[in-house]
């Protein structure tokens, strides 16, 4: 009869097929899956090894390890993620810090200097040649020689200092020597006003009068 009994809370409970290769003695119990196992005597060293839950040993004496590797743990995440935004951090601030100093000005190629030349005039040669009116009363014009070549030559032909009306285009002398300047003066002068030759001449660009 204590062998059917026994069968049927072997049967009926689960946790008592954890001692399934011992023999166990049943005491009266109104509830046999509660009751308690007792070992027949034999040592069973599996029986007494401690229980692991979810690969964490609950052994009393390694518990305190446990819990320090776990905290261990958190604390290595913290800092890794306060490294993660220190790093983002200065990333930003070097790219801004990038993005300012990168910006320039564009300036275009020029050339800047001061310096000084010779300037010096032209010798107007002899004979000069007017050309008279028809009635011989006034010079309409005068053609004469430079030492040397001119781009553009002005003249004047006045009693006086000449004004700017005074003053007439003559365009450039002759590519070669004797450099000769033809000129007809702005308005025909006479006889008894032209007393005063003015010659204006440049080596290389215009005249400007005025």
């Amino acid at each position: 009869m204590a062998v059917v009994l026994l069968a049927v809370a072997y049967w009926a409970c689960p946790r008592w097929h954890r001692g399934a290769a011992h023999t166990f003695v049943h005491r009266s119990s109104p509830n046999l899956c509660n009751a308690p196992l007792q070992n027949s005597g034999r040592s069973n060293s599996r029986s007494k090894s401690p229980r692991r839950t979810q690969g964490v040993s609950i052994n009393p004496r390694r518990g305190p390890e446990v819990l320090k590797h776990i905290g261990m743990r958190r604390t290595a995440g913290r800092k890794r993620r306060t490294a993660g935004l220190l790093v983002l951090g200065v990333a930003g601030v070097l790219a801004i810090a990038v993005y300012a100093f990168t910006a320039s000005n564009t300036v275009a190629s020029h050339s800047a200097g001061a310096g000084a030349a010779t300037v010096s005039g032209y010798e107007v040669k002899s004979p000069t040649n007017y050309t008279f009116s028809g009635d011989g009363e006034t010079m309409t014009g005068v053609k004469f020689e430079l030492n040397k070549a001119a781009s553009d030559v002005w003249v004047a032909l006045t009693p006086s200092t000449p004004e700017t009306a005074d003053w007439a285009d003559c365009g450039a002398s002759e590519g070669s020597s004797p450099f000769e300047v033809t000129c007809t003066f702005a308005k025909p002068v006479p006889n008894a006003e032209g007393l005063k030759l003015s010659v204006a001449a440049v080596s290389s660009g215009t005249v400007t009068i005025g």
